[in-house]
Parts: structure tokens; sequence; C-alpha cells
């Protein structure tokens, strides 16, 4: 089976005050991480705050230039297919990625099928109630190591989600043979 891990960066806590900035996706092909990846630097098409700046270390000038949404929607589409996403705090990426594809008038059939959500934080939230369920938690929780290379901090949260997705799913089924 092929999932798609998803994670995104953005200028602010909902569409109505930010876009996407950064957008990872890396490809899960029968319970492992293969080495197709989807990976942008957004211009968000307005100034980033040094807040925001702060937060994901993500500055004007290293947008300057770079691909708005609208480039490289379609190869967003392409890459991802008809396969589910897993995404930690879904809600929040599924919120501004519908707002990218209203502001381009692209249809994406992602944003209509919640069967295509896989929402990591309610799965986690629901299995330790009471507990922190950020990622970052979550990995030394379940003993993810943050894999040193040299890929941004989006694109290795993006891959190690999807080591956890896979540590979550064996501990509750036992490990595939």
């Amino acid at each position: 089976m092929r999932l798609i891990i998803l994670d995104t960066e953005t200028t602010g806590l909902s569409p109505a005050e930010g876009r996407i900035v950064e957008i990872a996706a890396v490809e899960m092909l029968d319970g492992k991480l293969t080495e197709r990846e989807f990976h942008h630097l957004l211009n968000p098409e307005h100034p980033i705050s040094e807040e925001i700046t702060e937060i994901t270390g993500i500055n004007d000038a290293m947008v300057a230039g770079r691909p708005t949404f609208s480039d490289i929607a379609q190869a967003f589409i392409d890459f991802v297919g008809n396969d589910k996403l897993v995404v930690h705090n879904a809600e929040f990426d599924r919120a501004f990625l519908d707002f990218e594809f209203f502001n381009i008038d692209l249809d994406w059939p992602h944003l209509s099928k919640p069967e295509l959500w896989i929402d990591t934080l309610a799965y986690f939230k629901e299995k330790h109630p009471g507990e922190r369920c950020s990622l970052d938690a979550l990995c030394e929780r379940y003993q993810i190591e943050d894999p040193e290379t040299t890929d941004s901090y989006i694109l290795r949260s993006a891959k190690n989600l999807g080591l956890l997705y896979i540590s979550a799913m064996e501990a509750q089924s036992g490990p595939s043979k």
C-alpha cells in the first residue's frame, strides 16, 4: 500500500492570516519510506513576520524568487495521486491546502474526501490521553531518532512522522513479516 506523509510550514495559524511557505511529502510503500519525496520552499506572496521567522526559520530572503503554490500545485497533485495522506494535525494542513487550491481555482479531490486523510494527532491523543502529542514528544516516546541529514526541518519532520506511523501501526498489530 502506498501512503504519502505530508507536512507544511505556514505564515500564520489559519488561512485567514497566512499561506503555505514550505511543503514536504514523502512516499511510503508497504510500510517503508522510499526515496521519493516532494519538497518546495514557496513564496507566500506576502511578507513573513518576524514571529513566523522565529518559529519556522524561514524569512523573506529565503523565499524570494521561489515558486508560488500555484506553480507547484499540479506537481503536488501528481505526486500524491489517489493515495491516502498521513498528516500530524490534518485539519490544519487541510485548511491551508483548501485555501491554496481555492485561490488558484484548482480542484483537488482529496479536500472533499476525509477518508483519504489519516490524522496522527487525533490517533495519538486518543491513544495517550492527557499526554503531550507533539511530533517531537511522540518521536521521543516511540524512540524515533531524528536522522542526521541536510534535509530541511519540515522534510525531516515528514520522514519522522512516517517512521512514527510505522512504529505505532506495528505496536498496534504486531510487526509485519
